[in-house]
């Protein structure tokens, strides 16, 4: 494998361990203590962070050529602009649940959370997680190359760790209700017809 192959690997490994690692109930406790007047920013610097790294990775992967695994044939393009569209749709619905202002700058003093389970949350845990891989999987159909198959299989490697930091966050949050949350409802394949 080519040099920039190994490089561009590593790399999304690293984001995404540093992702995790940056929304820690340690670090943010961390951040609270030592620097408490900044930590009124930490949800949106750590947004902007992540934002600018990701955007940095393609800029730094447009340098390289990458050979195409598919060639282009219409009923690929039907496909990824269906897993597109529906990855969209249910990204979009299950954020709407959440408070804008709170998921992205972190204004967290003005309500009490309460577990989610209507909606999409009602018929999978990780919804947000279920749009990017509809997302993924329509990103690669419409751009089928080495560097988009290596991005895909690092970001599905994270998947089970990042679903399972972010239920351990929820499990100390809401306790035996997300337990009973969990024992009723899929972790990431949903249940359509519920």
């Amino acid at each position: 494998m080519e040099t920039f192959y190994w490089v561009w690997t590593i790399f999304w490994l690293l984001f995404y361990a540093l992702h995790s690692a940056l929304a820690t109930q340690q670090v943010k406790g961390w951040v609270r203590k030592q620097f408490p007047s900044f930590y009124e920013l930490y949800r949106i610097i750590y947004n902007i962070f992540n934002v600018m790294v990701f955007v940095g990775f393609w800029v730094y992967a447009s340098y390289f050529s990458s050979y195409y695994i598919l060639s282009p044939h219409s009923l690929i393009w039907i496909a990824a602009i269906g897993f597109l569209v529906c990855g969209a749709m249910v990204g979009l619905a299950a954020f709407r649940t959440f408070d804008g202002k709170e998921f992205l700058m972190g204004n967290q003093r003005s309500k009490s959370h309460e577990l989610i389970e209507t909606g999409w949350y009602g018929r999978v845990r990780h919804p947000l997680y279920f749009a990017l891989l509809l997302l993924l999987l329509g990103v690669l159909l419409v751009w089928p190359t080495a560097k988009m198959i290596l991005f895909v299989l690092v970001s599905c490697l994270y998947l089970p760790f990042g679903m399972y930091w972010e239920e351990q966050k929820l499990l100390q949050a809401f306790g035996s209700k997300y337990r009973v949350y969990m024992s009723r409802t899929p972790q990431l394949i949903p249940y359509l017809w519920k």
